[in-house]
């Protein structure tokens, strides 16, 4: 009951790291994940108290668990200029895939955007501040997905501060992205293995390890 969302993030990353080395199933990861969930909502239901007052598993970026990099399951350029082409055919969509191309951010990152974190820093640069995992980190953003968000901003339907959102101005679910994901773009590739192509370009393009890690804010182990 004493376990925060660290210690969650911890559990699972052991997990996760056990099926990086071939040790354990994804599947595996992500029923242990499951069951863990489970027990914690039961227990909350039966008016027991957690350190965070809520499921702390549940504030973990599920479809993320046991996702690494795979360089059969990974984009190339053509491959995601393609994507980009067929999202075209819807401006959510479409900013959404331009975002995690140009950005490398995750799905959970994309649809945390607020306009109210949308900021120019001391170099006059605009960027975004993203808060996710309790951590908050700037990720500047280029000039093109900078008109893009102004485009889509002046036809969307709902006001609200996130910047992808549907009724009631709340934030758009993961699932509402990859439903609209799979409805107009046709490709094997899910966005977390387009998120993974931009790493692997950063990479090709130069970009360090440690570099690429620091940027993505995640652990070393994850890209080896």
């Amino acid at each position: 009951l004493d376990a925060d969302i660290y210690d969650a993030r911890l559990y699972i990353d052991e997990l996760v790291s056990k099926n990086r080395k071939g040790e354990l199933k994804e599947a595996t990861v992500n029923s242990r994940y499951r069951v863990l969930s489970s027990i914690y909502e039961q227990i909350i239901e039966h008016g027991y108290h957690t350190a965070l007052g809520t499921n702390p598993f549940k504030m973990i970026d599920v479809p993320q668990l046991a996702e690494y990099i795979d360089p059969k399951q990974t984009p190339n350029i053509e491959q995601m200029d393609k994507i980009l082409e067929d999202a075209k055919a819807d401006e959510m969509t479409y900013l959404i895939v331009a975002i995690i191309i140009r950005c490398a951010l995750t799905v959970g990152e994309v649809r945390s955007i607020r306009l109210s974190k949308i900021v120019n820093d001391a170099m006059g640069n605009t960027g975004v501040r993203i808060t996710h995992y309790k951590k908050e980190r700037y990720v500047k953003l280029p000039e093109d997905i900078i008109q893009s968000i102004d485009h889509y901003l002046g036809n969307r339907e709902y006001n609200s501060d996130y910047l992808f959102s549907l009724a009631k101005g709340k934030p758009i679910s993961r699932s509402a992205i990859e439903k609209r994901y799979r409805k107009y773009v046709n490709s094997r590739f899910s966005l977390q293995d387009i998120r993974n192509g931009a790493i692997a370009y950063m990479l090709k393009c130069g970009a360090t390890t440690s570099q690429v890690c620091k940027y993505i804010d995640t652990n070393l182990w994850w890209m080896k």
